[in-house]
């Protein structure tokens, strides 16, 4: 028999998508549900959704999670402190918080008082290893330096679920003198990537296969900024084949230098966001979170902002202001937007005493709802 190529050939198979996978379920399980295990995503996308599992997928998924804790030095039995979303741990998760040496502490609602009072407990006797939602382990970092809480040092720090921006880094880095190593992957049990010690991110291609495609689903060039599509190579009780994540990322260069861990899997060169973390132009441009956080970083007079984009028209920039805020604030933010853009771009200005996180407690920095993911 003449030997196909599969990595032609799974190009024949349609880009599935999350209302694809909802709309028809049933017909995606090779065996009834009951007998499976659920994984449900936050619905962050905008589209609530429930993926399929057997014992083995799911072993295989923690065990990728478990491989990449240890690139970091991390050994089983070695001290955590760990951030998450389910505060009722119940029999089972306590149990495996006992022997795995874990202090487990809820990423929702973390208020300066409750985190002051998690660093107190640990101040004589930290844990080694800090792990979590990138966004928790930030505010962990910025209370430790308000609250002149120096004696913290973790060997190192794993986010993962939501977006590690370079100052969140910097903030860890700063508070506990560690460094971060940054992981990627789905609620759908895609483990797509993580970082090594070097600093590189590599894609474990021993689960996934990875397509990086351009809004027409075509594959995009090395550097170029495109959407992931996952196909999970061993869960066999519900396949995703093409899995359109809703995910924008840079691969690296195939003739990028090896990396000097010496690990050989494809890079991504950055993990850029959603779809909907993007705010576009008329004139065509692409802006990412990176614009807007390296614009409000150093703006202290802003507690927190979220970027809203309805049409091409302009944007709101929902805030919350300290109490050193003044209105000429916000005209020097307009200017420095101009000044990166060379574009005018329409603002409007919404203050506010709450900006709502998303359904898994992540923050959430730009929320577009144009149409610009493929597909449509």
């Amino acid at each position: 028999s003449t030997l196909t190529d599969p990595f032609q050939d799974i190009k024949q198979f349609p880009i599935m998508r999350k209302k694809d996978v909802k709309e028809h379920l049933d017909k995606l399980l090779n065996r009834p549900k009951e007998q499976l295990i659920a994984e449900s995503g936050s619905g962050s996308s905008g589209i609530q959704g429930t993926i399929y599992m057997d014992k083995s997928a799911q072993a295989s998924q923690r065990a990728m999670q478990m491989l990449w804790f240890e690139w970091s030095g991390y050994r089983i039995g070695d001290s955590i402190l760990q951030t998450g979303i389910t505060p009722n741990r119940g029999f089972i998760k306590g149990t495996k918080d006992y022997f795995l040496n874990t202090i487990y502490v809820s990423a929702f609602n973390l208020d300066t008082i409750g985190v002051r009072a998690i660093l107190r407990k640990i101040e004589k006797h930290p844990p080694k290893y800090l792990f979590g939602y990138a966004s928790s382990l930030y505010v962990l970092a910025q209370t430790a330096l308000e609250s002149d809480i120096s004696t913290i040092k973790f060997d190192y720090a794993v986010s993962w679920g939501d977006k590690l921006f370079p100052h969140y880094r910097e903030k860890i880095r700063r508070a506990f003198g560690c460094e971060t190593l940054d992981t990627y992957g789905c609620t759908e049990g895609a483990m797509i990537g993580a970082e090594c010690a070097d600093g590189k991110f590599h894609l474990s291609v021993n689960q996934n296969y990875i397509e990086i495609v351009d809004d027409d689903g075509q594959p995009v060039s090395d550097g170029q900024m495109g959407n992931v599509l996952a196909t999970r190579l061993d869960n066999f009780a519900m396949p995703l084949i093409r899995y359109y994540l809703g995910d924008l990322v840079e691969l690296e260069s195939a003739e990028t230098s090896p990396c000097e861990c010496g690990r050989q899997s494809p890079l991504l060169r950055r993990v850029i966001g959603r779809d909907t973390d993007i705010i576009r132009t008329r004139s065509g441009k692409y802006l990412v979170v990176h614009f807007f956080t390296g614009i409000f970083e150093h703006i202290p007079q802003i507690r927190q902002f979220k970027v809203v984009q309805e049409n091409l028209d302009g944007i709101e920039i929902h805030y919350i202001p300290t109490k050193d805020f003044s209105q000429d604030v916000l005209s020097g933010i307009e200017t420095k937007i101009y000044d990166h853009l060379q574009e005018k771009l329409s603002i409007l200005w919404v203050e506010t005493q709450h900006i709502q996180p998303t359904n898994s407690g992540k923050p959430q920095i730009i929320q577009s709802f144009l149409k610009q993911s493929i597909g449509h």
